[in-house]
This record gives structure tokens, sequence and C-alpha cells, in this order.
């Protein structure tokens, strides 16, 4: 009778120590996504929530809850913060802006205006449309000079007012020779509107605006 071989020893899989690299490299992405998990959730908790433009809004118009929404923004500084107003501050009550904001754009504080509800009044301006810088939009604020007829000398009558309305330049074959433009008073200005309506009226009018640096 033919004795049968012995089988082979069976090989068992060994448990992975410390020094396997495949466990090491296991541990080593464990921790990495764990502390890129805790830099996702502090980075969350120093957002501040502003309030935001729900819809545009022009020069000397009302905000309210319903032209404002909610936005939640991460400032690299307590400085630039500052800018915008938090919904953790209560709205004065007459809050209106000073400029032109976009739907979207962060609530600064630079375009706010307590006034208590009052309005701007609107003047319309006839201007050479060489006397409009090519900058000047609806939303910038602008100085106005005059230069009556038979002198030589302008005088500025009013000083940082805002764009509220300003008619196209026209097309290239036919450039409008004048524009109209539309500025808003605020109501201590709107006092001597008189004055400033004869004043205009024989004189030719140049508009200048402060460029951003």
């Amino acid at each position: 009778m033919t004795t049968p071989p012995p089988s082979a020893a069976a090989n068992r899989a060994r448990r992975p120590t410390w020094r396997d690299p495949r466990l090491a490299l296991g541990v080593l992405l464990v921790a990495v996504c764990g502390l890129l998990g805790a830099k996702l959730l502090g980075d969350a908790d120093n957002t501040i929530e502003v309030w935001a433009l729900r819809h545009e809004v022009g020069p000397g118009e009302p905000l309210g809850g319903a032209a404002l929404t909610t936005a939640r923004v991460r400032f690299t500084s307590a400085e630039q913060a500052d800018r915008y107003l938090a919904t953790s501050q209560s709205l004065p009550s007459g809050l209106s802006s000073t400029r032109a904001l976009m739907a979207g754009e962060l609530l600064p504080r630079a375009a706010l205006s307590d006034t208590g509800g009052a309005s701007l009044v609107e003047l319309p301006l006839t201007v050479p449309a060489t006397g409009v810088p090519e900058t000047v939009k609806v939303g910038s604020r602008v100085d106005v000079w005059a230069t009556r007829k038979g002198t030589t000398r302008a005088e500025r009558l009013l000083a940082d007012v805002p764009v509220v309305a300003l008619s196209s330049t026209g097309s290239g074959l036919s450039p409008s020779v004048e524009r109209q433009v539309i500025v808003g008073l605020e109501q201590d200005q709107a006092t001597g509107i008189g004055e400033i309506v004869g004043a205009l009226s024989d004189a030719t009018i140049l508009l200048t605006r402060q460029a951003a640096q």
C-alpha cells in the first residue's frame, strides 16, 4: 500500500503590523481626511452673515426688508468685514441708498444714508457731450460746474451729487451733441434749487468726477 505524500502546509494570512507600509498609509490617509474636515468646519464657523441686495436699487431709494436678503461671507480681516452691515445689527428706520446698488451686492456702509425716508429731488441737466466724463454712469457722484455767458470763470454749483439717470451718447454715425443728466439733490440742497436753476439757465455745464485711486 502506497503512503500518500504529506499535504503542503497552509499559508495563513499574517496580521498586519505597524511596520506594514499599507497600514501606515491607511492611517496617514485617515489623519489627513480628519484634518481637512476640521479645517472646513473651522472655515465655516468664520463666516459672517451680512445684508445683501435682493434687487437693483437706485440712489435715494429706501432700503427696506423687501429690497434686502442675507449672505454668509468669510472676510479676510475685521476691517474688511466692517465695511458691510451685518445682520446682527438692526437696520435703522428710513435707511436709503446714496448710489446705485446692484442685485446680489453686499450692503456697504459707505452707501447708506439715514434720511428718515426722505427721497432725493431730481434735477435735470442738459450737458454738452464733451462735458460728461466717459466714466460717469448711473450711481456716480459728480460735481456740477457752470460757466455763464460772457465769462471765462466756472462756478461749482453742486458738489458730490448722485447721477440718477443718464442719456446715451448716440451711435457712432450720429453721436449726440448734448446729454441729458439727472442728478439727485438732498432736501437741504433742494431748498436753493431756484437759484441753481437760474444760474444754469444761461450757462455751459460741465461735470467732474473724482476717479478712484
